[in-house]
């Protein structure tokens, strides 16, 4: 689940700024709402998983949310955590769940260079192309 946080967390840094300013928002809304994602993971509560925490300032202050790509990506608010997991228990992780961030990727994630790297293989691999997902419906060059 690691490399699968690593790659998410990069195609999500890369999408959102992206839709937000194909949907209308400015570059410099964009800039201001300090987009970065970051891995997440539970080894200390004895659980063995990696998620993505995706961190942005909108009006309401610092949100974060948690994009979780065994749980068919789905994405809930860091709070919400303790419920979701709660219902959704494996050999993974359990409701005594306890993430913690781990900064050691952070900085390579939120890098340009690995953020087109990762949707240059996604381009060659799969021909989707994540420069042209600023469109106002996403899936429309597919």
């Amino acid at each position: 689940c690691a490399d699968m946080s690593l790659i998410l967390g990069a195609i999500i840094a890369k999408y959102i700024p992206q839709r937000l300013t194909g949907i209308g928002f400015s570059k410099n809304n964009v800039f201001d709402a300090r987009i970065s994602t970051s891995l997440m993971y539970n080894s200390a509560s004895g659980g063995n998983h990696v998620v993505v925490l995706l961190t942005f300032t909108d009006s309401k202050g610092i949100s974060e949310y948690i994009l979780d790509p065994w749980l068919d990506a789905r994405i809930f608010k860091k709070e919400e955590s303790y419920e979701i997991y709660k219902n959704n228990s494996n050999k993974y992780i359990n409701e005594n769940h306890c993430f913690e961030v781990y900064d050691k990727f952070s900085a390579i994630m939120n890098s340009a260079e690995y953020i087109e790297a990762i949707a240059k293989t996604i381009n060659n691999l799969y021909g989707v192309n994540l420069d042209k997902i600023q469109l106002t419906n996403p899936f429309e060059f597919i």
